[in-house]
């Protein structure tokens, strides 16, 4: 219920200050950026990656942050996107270039269960894994067993 509560709450921070710091792009953006031809930035590197993964990458953002459900809920239905190298980077990048300090916080926190959820998950993995391992030893041991016994029996048989 507390990390449900902290995790709402960095949600809400992390909202707030995107709400802030949304930004409409159209044609005019473009020109006032010196970019006279139109549509030539889709191609420009824009902090590791192109224009269009940006955006993409702050529509995940926002998809994350503005669900109704538990972020860490969204973090493990998404872990594919979530995981992803170039995400991080770029999200580690977009916490490092914040001027916003509740956004700072909000994203340090998004990241931060994105960490906690990674480990959870790879945790988890090695406990399936070992589990798997101990039942096929198992298995194997049953089975050597069973040869054994079996070994035993016709020796102890006069079938021969």
């Amino acid at each position: 219920s507390n990390n449900r509560q902290a995790a709402s709450s960095c949600m809400n921070n992390v909202r707030s200050a995107i709400e802030r710091n949304t930004k409409l792009f159209g044609i005019m953006d473009e020109v006032r950026n010196d970019n006279f031809i139109l549509g030539q930035s889709e191609d420009d590197d824009f902090g590791g990656v192109s224009k269009a993964m940006d955006s993409a990458y702050e529509q995940f953002l926002a998809e994350l942050v503005f669900s109704p459900n538990d972020p860490r809920l969204d973090i493990i239905e998404n872990y594919d996107r979530v995981a992803d190298a170039q995400f991080l980077g770029w999200l580690d990048n977009k916490v490092s270039s914040s001027t916003d300090p509740e956004e700072k916080m909000a994203l340090k926190d998004l990241r931060g269960m994105i960490d906690d959820v990674t480990k959870s998950m790879e945790v988890s993995r090695l406990a399936k894994e070992r589990e798997e391992k101990e039942k096929e030893e198992a298995e194997a041991a049953r089975l050597a067993a069973a040869q054994a016994a079996a070994d035993d029996g016709r020796a102890l048989s006069d079938a021969d």
